[in-house]
């Protein structure tokens, strides 16, 4: 009787996992058929839904914790959760995909946290002639520095030449079309973008009543050799402000890369500078002029190291009176993985107290979830 037992439960278990590895083919088999199906039933236009699998987005949470200390602030010292942003991208269908970030950030001068819409919008996938549309929340494709998002930047503070004109950057709502211009000799596209006002800004109206805001950016791109790209921009904003008048700002970047095919995950250099001209209405009284410029050189010393360094300078009217703020600041960086890094910034600058003041950031950055790859 125990010979037939034992005999019993071994014939028990290989049929156990004959059925189990053919059940588990089967599935894989399935699963492949069920989305090559659905797909092809959206691309045709049949298709009346989707599975779970495709219809569910990419979500991703990314956190930014700092400290600091700034000897000429009233709280020299503090810290707090910075920033926490919510991603949720997905393609809607084989024609277009949709991208949403949901913000919620503290302000350092109240203590408060607010919560927004950073981006959400639409973008076409399958247009004719080289040309892409993009609609709802967006950030305009002026300069380099406003598109990326802060946790990405390799600084903790924004050049104060871009901040007395964008503060953190410069969003609206309203639509992008982007042309891939057809040539052969370097990369070239051209951007035109109209929003209905800003969302904050301090040189823009934020009252839709007002006026719209138009913009338009060129992107020149080469590729000098297998090691080193150029990029050359050039770009330009124009809209209603505050004081029923206009605003006019163009500018220019320039930003040179040297990342060695052979070791690129572990050295690289950035070379990245942009130039400002504003001109800013300010009715009966006249326009204001204002130039500023910030420069940027990026080093990756080894694989998980970066140091970076930057100076900007602006000429702003304050009052009856012409300032010239500037800042230099020295960032290092340490990249744990691509999901986790630490910074540590030191800046010195003029533009609080009249005198040169140093403070000193930290700042830990941490990524949940699946998180879409960012511009080059």
């Amino acid at each position: 009787m125990k010979a037939i037992g034992i005999s019993i439960l071994i014939m028990l278990i290989t049929t156990a996992t004959k059925t189990y590895s053919q059940t588990d083919s089967f599935s894989q088999d399935s699963l492949l058929q069920v989305i090559s199906s659905e797909m092809n039933e959206v691309s045709s236009g049949n298709g009346a839904g989707r599975s779970l699998s495709i219809s569910n987005p990419r979500i991703s949470v990314i956190g930014d914790l700092q400290t600091w200390y700034q000897p000429n602030k009233q709280h020299s010292l503090g810290a707090a959760l910075n920033e926490m942003e919510f991603a949720f991208q997905s393609a809607v269908d084989p024609y277009a995909r949709a991208d949403v970030f949901f913000t919620v950030e503290h302000n350092a001068e109240t203590g408060e946290n607010s919560a927004g819409i950073e981006e959400a919008y639409v973008t076409t996938l399958s247009l004719p002639a080289q040309l892409q549309l993009r609609a709802g929340r967006i950030k305009p494709a002026f300069g380099r520095i406003n598109t990326p998002h802060s946790h990405t930047n390799h600084f903790l503070d924004y050049p104060g030449s871009w901040s007395q004109l964008f503060d953190q950057g410069l969003a609206g709502d309203g639509f992008s079309l982007s042309w891939l211009i057809p040539q052969t000799l370097f990369y070239q596209e051209l951007t035109a973008e109209v929003m209905n006002g800003a969302i904050e800004s301090p040189v823009f109206s934020t009252q839709p009543q007002q006026g719209l805001l138009y913009s338009a950016h060129l992107k020149n791109f080469f590729e000098l050799n297998e090691n080193m790209t150029l990029e050359i921009g050039l770009s330009a904003l124009s809209g209603q402000n505050d004081s029923s008048d206009n605003s006019h700002i163009l500018g220019g970047d320039l930003t040179l890369k040297w990342k060695p095919l052979q070791m690129n995950t572990y050295k690289s250099i950035s070379w990245q500078s942009e130039v400002y001209l504003a001109s800013l209405g300010q009715g009966s009284i006249g326009s204001a002029q204002s130039l500023g410029m910030y420069s940027m050189l990026s080093w990756q010393f080894a694989k998980r190291w970066i140091a970076t360094g930057r100076y900007d300078y602006s000429n702003v009217i304050k009052g009856n009176a012409l300032k010239h703020p500037w800042t230099a600041a020295l960032l290092f960086g340490w990249y744990a993985t691509e999901f986790q890094k630490l910074e540590i910034e030191s800046s010195w600058n003029n533009q609080y107290s009249g005198q040169n003041g140093p403070g000193v950031k930290l700042r830990w950055i941490f990524v949940i979830g699946s998180h879409g790859a960012h511009q080059y």
